[in-house]
């Protein structure tokens, strides 16, 4: 058997965050906080955002165990619909998620040697 690619997972195996979750997330719960009230969403934020962070936590726990990532806008989803929105537009959820995120994402750096082995991978005839 000949290979002829190989696929990679990005977070943690090419690239590496070079912040502090804390900060981060309390930053994340406020940006989407703002999203959510700007977009019309009447709800107990201060319970919303506890509650957000459990079924994440619960959600992220689930996944190390059964090896499924449950994605972000199914964590939100299943949050909002516990707190009277169940119809939410993916548009909706993808933009809050964008707001949300933006900052973190800034703080993923390629590991140091990534692109070196990245180029050998591709000079040996990879994919």
């Amino acid at each position: 058997m000949t290979i002829h690619g190989v696929i990679f997972d990005l977070g943690s195996t090419l690239i590496e965050f070079r912040g502090d979750w804390g900060d981060i997330f309390r930053g994340m719960s406020n940006d989407l906080i703002a999203y959510l009230r700007d977009h019309g969403f009447t709800l107990d934020f201060e319970k919303f955002d506890q509650r957000y962070q459990e079924i994440v936590d619960q959600f992220y726990t689930r996944g190390q165990q059964d090896w499924i990532e449950y994605m972000a806008e199914y964590t939100l989803r299943y949050t909002l619909a516990e707190f009277g929105y169940p119809e939410v537009s993916d548009q909706v959820l993808k933009e809050g998620l964008a707001t949300a995120y933006a900052q973190g994402e800034l703080l993923w750096q390629p590991f140091s040697d990534a692109y070196h082995t990245l180029d050998e991978l591709k000079a040996r005839g990879y994919k």
